[in-house]
């Protein structure tokens, strides 16, 4: 099984080379972004874990829109790294940005980072941040709350053939356990074969939450959407309860129930399909 990461981030030791971009009153849970994290430790994270590759998710919390430092690395070890990079729309000439990352420094995906709740889906200067990814023809990974879930349909049905990614599966709460009826809007996207869902170490342990078990609700997204829609991410250092190979454990054990060719293309095979590496 050839594993890929899909959701890792990298701190640059190097704050004079790359800069951070912290806000002064950072919120304890992002401390995580004040934290070193470089390429060489994650390959050695990697190693220990038989991970082969990675796909390195802007660190927002450190960097904002400056994809610097993964680009770089992505560029200095292209057979093991491919970088997603995060443009904010609401910014001057977000699309000219984005075209450079793309263009210039080779990112592979755009991630549009809504944490801020009042960066919306539906805002025209969003729209037209994706409208410019599409035309780049790179893939879209979209980060947001919960309650922005409904708004994701239409960016759908509006790109029927470009591949979307919701990061984190849009963050449900799944503390009230089966039927999952209270996640139907997230639930419904299956009907449209171009998202794929990237759940991470954060969507394991929300699964282990209240009335939730691993078990039913991995079941349910299977039997809704299937393996083929299914990519794993640590999300480390952002959730940094085990190290990498313990997040990869937990994820394959939790599962384990799942026939191993189908697992191969969640653990790896599907993000391969969507980011080729060089060999």
């Amino acid at each position: 099984m050839d594993i890929v990461d899909t959701h890792v981030h990298i701190m640059a030791p190097d704050q004079r080379r790359y800069p951070r971009q912290l806000p002064a009153d950072s919120q304890p849970q992002f401390g995580w972004a004040r934290c070193d994290f470089s390429a060489e430790s994650l390959l050695a994270a990697m190693d220990e874990a038989g991970i082969r590759r990675a796909l390195l998710v802007q660190a927002f919390n450190a960097y904002r829109s400056d994809n610097s430092y993964v680009a770089d690395m992505a560029e200095q070890y292209p057979e093991r790294f491919r970088q997603v990079c995060i443009q904010d729309a609401r910014e001057p000439e977000a699309t000219k940005k984005l075209a450079h990352w793309v263009q210039d420094r080779g990112a592979v995906a755009l991630r549009v980072m809504m944490q801020d709740r009042s960066y919306r889906l539906d805002d025209p200067r969003t729209t037209a941040l994706i409208d410019a990814a599409v035309e780049l023809n790179v893939p879209v990974c979209l980060y947001m709350h919960w309650d922005q879930i409904g708004l994701v349909a239409r960016v759908l049905e509006r790109h029927p053939d470009h591949p979307f990614a919701l990061d984190h599966l849009g963050s449900p709460s799944l503390e009230e356990g089966p039927p999952y009826g209270h996640v139907q809007p997230l639930l419904d996207l299956a009907r449209h074969p171009n998202v794929l869902l990237k759940f991470s170490s954060s969507t394991v342990y929300a699964s282990m939450a209240g009335l939730s078990s691993p078990r039913a609700w991995f079941s349910l997204l299977l039997e809704r959407f299937g393996a083929r829609r299914l990519m794993w991410g640590s999300n480390f250092p952002m959730d940094n309860r085990r190290g990498i190979p313990g997040l990869l454990a937990l994820a394959q054990e939790t599962l384990g129930f799942v026939p191993e060719p189908e697992r191969a293309l969640m653990f790896g095979g599907n993000a391969l399909a969507l980011w080729p590496f060089e060999t």
